[in-house]
């Protein structure tokens, strides 16, 4: 029996040291990647790392910045041991350091970026991390290389210009609206072109010049020299009948549970505020995912031999038994041909919806690239799909009175990086020819 125990004593005492030597004398030292470490750091940039450790956990996070001969020291991060025999048991975590290099007393010039990792191991297990990295703290020149823009509310403008480096983004900020640029395949490096709308309730810009944001986080920005001419939107007085509430209210409280119950009346209401807005906010953000590309070629196309009903930007003034009960402005244009009339594509584009929406009814949007998008509304049939790539002249679908209309038509819209803008000027050559290609020496 004294054997037996002996045995077993000595089988345990074995095990607990090869428990104790794996994790008191291990050599495996904790694992840095970097997550988000730029090559040059502005006047504030942010730093993060996955580290990992497979013994007793993560002890100390040491990160300093060496140049010359001046070393800044960031805040260590340390974890606690949560006995002696277990170290702190971290053996993943994702770290972050907000860096100041100015107020580090760093100059504009190159640097060494040192991050060390020590596990909770009896030999201090350390891995040494380190990235050269540029600091800089001089935003970037932008050049704006159009004379004079000439703007209408509601419309659309192109800017180009040049920037004397690289750059994280760039483009056009219209009040609180950003709008991208976009390389041009034929022009040099450091030359962009922004596609940008002004919505049609602004008449003077507060806010509205060009921006580029350079690898370091530095950021530039350039007035743009502009003449703005503001445009009223015509009011129109649209009468809402019970036979109307009684033909096109049931497509929608059959189709949202949240007109579901409601009476004619009050379905009309919650369609013409609550769902109105969301169905545009859905087509903002379809419109958000954009083809760098330009794939549209001179002027759009218009419904052939079809008679304007309604224009971009109308103020209507909805008239319930001689009363006004709500008011919102159109978005789009409003043309009226033969009933179910083959609508061509406007121009070359791809399809990125094609379905239901609300109160546009069946809607087809084309991606034409650079943010410009065109949308075919209250279509009877659709008659493509999502990805598809379409010439100009294609047939997408035809008329309808799906959605809020009154009768067969089709509203057509145009958008901006997801704003509304007037169609009429795109399908005006010479429009086209001194507010694009003019702007971009496209020939």
């Amino acid at each position: 029996m004294a054997a037996k125990i002996s045995v077993f004593i000595i089988v345990l005492t074995v095990i607990c040291l090869g428990v104790a030597g794996f994790y008191f004398f291990e050599s495996t030292a904790p694992l840095i990647s970097p997550v988000h470490v730029p090559k040059s750091l502005g006047k504030n940039a942010h730093l993060q790392f996955d580290i990992t450790d497979k013994g007793l956990g993560l002890k100390l996070l040491t990160l300093k910045i060496i140049q010359g001969e001046k070393t800044a020291m960031l805040p260590p991060k340390s974890f606690g041991s949560i006995s002696p025999f277990k170290g702190s048991g971290i053996l993943k975590i994702t770290e972050g350091w907000d860096v100041s290099p100015k107020e580090l007393g760093l100059r504009e010039a190159k640097a060494k970026l040192c991050l060390e990792a020590m596990d909770y191991s009896w030999r201090n297990n350390t891995t040494l991390w380190q990235q050269e990295v540029d600091i800089d703290f001089t935003p970037p020149i932008i050049t704006p290389l159009n004379a004079q823009n000439y703007l209408n509310s509601g419309g659309s403008g192109m800017v180009a210009f040049k920037v004397n480096e690289a750059v994280s983004q760039a483009g056009v900020q219209v009040d609180n609206l950003m709008f991208p640029a976009h390389h041009l395949p034929d022009k040099p490096v450091g030359e962009f072109a922004t596609l940008f709308a002004i919505p049609f309730d602004v008449s003077l810009l507060d806010v509205f010049f060009i921006y580029a944001v350079d690898e370091a986080g530095n950021a530039g920005r350039a007035g743009i020299n502009h003449k703005l001419f503001y445009k009223k939107p015509t009011v129109d007085s649209i009468n809402i009948s019970d036979g109307f509430l009684s033909r096109k209210m049931p497509e929608f409280s059959t189709r949202y549970p949240d007109a579901a119950g409601k009476n004619n009346y009050d379905t009309f209401l919650w369609v013409n505020t609550v769902l109105r807005k969301e169905n545009n906010a859905e087509i903002a953000q379809i419109c958000s995912k954009q083809t760098q590309e330009m794939l549209w070629r001179g002027v759009f196309m218009r419904l052939p031999n079809a008679a304007p009903r309604a224009g971009f930007a109308d103020e209507r003034h909805y008239i319930y038994n001689g009363k006004e009960i709500d008011r919102a402005n159109h978005l789009g244009v409003d043309l009226a041909s033969l009933a179910n009339s083959p609508v061509p594509a406007a121009n070359k584009g791809r399809v990125v919806f094609a379905g239901y929406l609300g109160i546009y009814g069946n809607v087809v949007i084309l991606d034409h690239g650079m943010g410009l998008f065109s949308l075919y509304a209250h279509l009877q049939k659709i008659d493509v799909s999502v990805g598809q790539l379409v010439e100009q002249e294609a047939i997408i679908g035809h008329t309808g009175l799906t959605g809020l209309a009154g009768g067969d038509h089709l509203h057509y819209s145009m958008l901006v990086n997801g704003v509304f803008v007037n169609p009429v000027e795109w399908w005006d050559p010479k429009w086209i020819q001194e507010k694009i290609y003019d702007k971009l020496a496209v020939r």
